[in-house]
């Protein structure tokens, strides 16, 4: 009796095992920003990805959904550029030849796209990350997000605009008290 009690049991806890959910970690946008801060580990050394660069990232993540799977393709990627960055067996990107280069934009552009987003890499003019809505995500080689560029003609025109206005007044006020009238 004890023996069939204790199969009964043990095929329940079994049972129960089987039926219960397994639980995965599941990859996350804040996974994707760890492994940017983390850096890419290149032999013994760990070449760090620019501030500007993940605050971009952290920008777009932001501003759109990104399932599990997508958040595991994108670590994956950034993942295998220090093992291709090691293969190509230079110290600095600056010292890589453009074919180099590419093959390493070309995984960047994989990890982009696998979150739904076009990188378009610029060469030394930077980085532009535009999203499915079309919103653009750009990063300049100075590490600054694009800057306003062209002039403002707000304050020219509004101090322009007074001075009419003030000339009209004043012709208004000696028209009034006939100041301009000939007095000759």
């Amino acid at each position: 009796m004890k023996k069939r009690l204790l199969l009964v049991l043990t095929m329940v806890v079994v049972a129960a095992t089987l039926m219960m959910p397994i639980v995965a970690s599941a990859a996350t946008e804040a996974d994707i920003i760890s492994a940017l801060k983390a850096g890419i580990k290149v032999g013994d050394q760990v070449k760090a990805i620019p501030a500007d660069y993940i605050a971009a990232a952290q920008k777009y993540l932001d501003n759109n959904v990104v399932s599990s799977e997508q958040a595991q393709k994108a670590i994956d990627a950034i993942d295998s550029v220090g093992p291709a960055w090691e293969a190509i067996g230079v110290e600095y990107f600056e010292q890589m030849s453009s074919d180099e280069k590419a093959s390493l934009v070309k995984i960047a552009t994989g990890a982009a796209e696998a979150v739904g987003a076009k990188l378009t890499w610029n060469g030394d003019k930077g980085v532009v990350v535009t999203d499915p809505a079309g919103n653009v995500y750009t990063v300049g080689p100075d590490g600054f997000v694009i800057k306003q560029t062209g002039y403002s003609y707000a304050v020219p025109a509004a101090v322009a605009g007074g001075l009419v206005l003030l000339l009209v007044a004043a012709f208004a006020v000696t028209s009034k008290k006939r100041l301009l009238s000939d007095a000759a």
